[in-house]
């Protein structure tokens, strides 16, 4: 009589090898869709990855960190100082046009990345808070050097007189990147993205 443990051995691996296979197999929705979904967050991560170094480096060629310590110290003076010596005032103005420049042309670099399909969309989108409050803070600056210690009579009695925001018009391309990446209208682009605006001076 033949022993009946060599055929159950080969059952079972014959098994075993069905059930390898089946799970391999691309018939396997479940294990299609996992490997599909590891393999898109890979690629995402790795273009997240890429973006963020591409960031760093113009971050550093336009000094963006630099320009975001100026304009923290000199909204803290702002803060305590209403009306500027006309020293004072030309000093603002030429930050503000250097400012600018280095911000806009910043900008200017993050836009056409992501136009440019280059730079991860969601990642871009981290910039939208950073840009409009930076708006914001720039126009604070202009404000306070617009204001002329000659109208301070004036102004008490009166009121100041609304403030023009040229801060906006001043980066384009700041602008640029509000309208079209962050969906933000507040301040309106007279340009479209079929260009380069790059600011030299």
């Amino acid at each position: 009589m033949r022993s009946a443990k060599p055929i159950l051995v080969a059952s079972a691996v014959l098994l075993l090898s069905s059930v390898i296979v089946h799970a391999a197999s691309p018939e396997n929705p479940a294990r299609a869709r996992i490997e599909l979904e590891n393999g898109k967050s890979e690629e995402e991560h790795e273009r997240i990855r890429s973006t963020k170094e591409i960031i760093e480096h113009f971050i550093a060629k336009y000094k963006v960190n630099e320009w975001d310590k100026k304009v923290t110290d000199i909204l803290q003076i702002v803060a305590t100082k209403f009306y500027l010596s006309e020293t004072e005032r030309n000093g603002r103005f030429e930050f503000l046009r250097e400012a600018t420049l280095a911000y806009d042309n910043y900008a200017e670099e993050l836009f056409w990345c992501w136009k440019g399909r280059r730079c991860h969309p969601g990642t871009m989108k981290d910039h939208c808070s950073t840009f409009s409050s930076l708006i914001e803070q720039l126009t604070m600056v202009d404000k306070t050097a617009s204001r002329d210690p000659a109208k301070r009579e004036v102004d008490t009695l009166l009121g100041e007189d609304e403030h023009q925001n040229y801060v906006s018009l001043q980066m384009p391309n700041v602008t640029l990147y509000l309208v079209y990446l962050c969906r933000d209208y507040r301040y309106q682009s007279q340009f479209l993205p079929n260009g380069r605006y790059h600011r030299e001076e």
